[in-house]
């Protein structure tokens, strides 16, 4: 997924090619933010609700139905990598029985922890307007835009916020900051933040990423050391890609230079579910100037991710769920499934299969 886009250039993509050999501003890729510096606990006034909305629960069913309980929850986006807010790209779960058959299914993210059923929603706080330090308006953002993400259970008695507003001095905070996530995996969620502001030569942007686990009805952060698990394997791999792109001649390779296994930094893990059962992967990132940034993580970066040769061990007991998004995939060849978790829980609704 390219981060850096031509799009967002607008008014700036004169200075932007005046800028194109500009040299990276620190030796080392952005690194991913402490989870106290992602997360807000006190939203603006001002908030806009962009929850999805869900039919009501069917009351009348009993909880024990065998065929209104589900045991594995999956979501999916039609095109994984294209942006997730747009609205062809929508998410939507789908509840699986034991035997892997679907039983009904709902827009939105689901994910389940400890038999208790979430579903994911999203808030945008708008405004307000804002300059450049020359004091002409903002021309790529006219107003700030920040969102926080919040995991609510279905029965609305829990509320856990995922991400939180961006907080701070006003020419602190970034003009744009949104919240992905990118995958999930039983009680564990995998988010990347992304961040965009522009006064200047060029638009700048920055990303992080987090992981968690949903435990107890709150999160708990997974260490480093869990998530990069052989890594050190996929360097040189990593190695060989960043300068193949350096050698070839391509418009962004004229800008950097060929790098060592030293000069890479594992910046974002994630499962991935396949035919073949659960894989893992892992981004490896480098410095790079302007021009030559891609691979879509921060600017002023070159990212590539690799699948690692096995998934760590934290992850490996999910295994099993891994195989069973594997039949469902089998049975539904053109789903892309992002997340899948399991329990005893019932649907948001009794919505029949598609």
């Amino acid at each position: 997924m390219r981060y850096v886009q031509a799009g967002l250039l607008l008014s700036a993509a004169a200075a932007v090619a005046a800028c194109l050999y500009c040299a990276p501003r620190t030796a080392h890729p952005p690194r991913a933010r402490a989870a106290a510096d992602v997360r807000s606990s006190t939203p603006p006034a001002t908030t806009a609700s962009a929850a999805p909305s869900h039919p009501p629960r069917d009351q009348t069913a009993p909880l024990d139905a065998p065929a209104t309980r589900a045991s594995v929850v999956v979501w999916t986006r039609p095109d994984p990598n294209k942006p997730a807010a747009t609205a062809d790209n929508a998410p939507n779960s789908y509840f699986l029985d034991n035997g892997g058959r679907e039983i009904a299914h709902a827009p939105g993210i689901y994910v389940a922890s400890e038999d208790r059923l979430y579903h994911l929603t999203s808030e945008t706080h708008r405004g307000p307007k804002l300059y450049c330090p020359d004091g002409q308006p903002n021309a790529v953002y006219p107003e700030r835009s920040l969102e926080r993400l919040v995991l609510r259970s279905d029965d609305e008695a829990t509320s856990i916020e995922l991400a939180g507003f961006a907080s701070g001095p006003p020419e602190d905070l970034p003009h744009k900051e949104t919240h992905e996530l990118m995958a999930s995996l039983g009680p564990y969620l995998f988010m990347r933040t992304s961040s965009e502001s522009a006064c200047g030569a060029h638009p700048m942007y920055g990303a992080s990423f987090r992981a968690v686990e949903v435990r107890e009805g709150r999160l708990v952060d997974l260490p480093a050391a869990d998530l990069f698990a052989g890594e050190d394997e996929l360097r040189t791999a990593a190695t060989r890609e960043f300068n193949r792109i350096a050698r070839s001649g391509s418009t962004g390779s004229l800008f950097d230079d060929e790098v060592q296994n030293s000069d890479l930094e594992p910046t974002l893990a994630i499962p991935s579910f396949t035919a073949d059962g659960l894989r893992w992967s892992i981004q490896l990132t480098t410095g790079a100037s302007w021009g030559g940034s891609y691979g879509g993580w921060g600017g002023y970066s070159r990212s590539v991710i690799l699948q690692a040769p096995s998934v760590p061990d934290r992850f490996r007991a999910f295994s099993e769920l891994g195989e069973r998004v594997a039949r469902y995939l089998a049975a539904n060849p053109r789903a892309r499934v992002l997340g899948a978790s399991g329990g005893d829980f019932n649907p948001p609704s009794a919505t029949p299969p598609m």
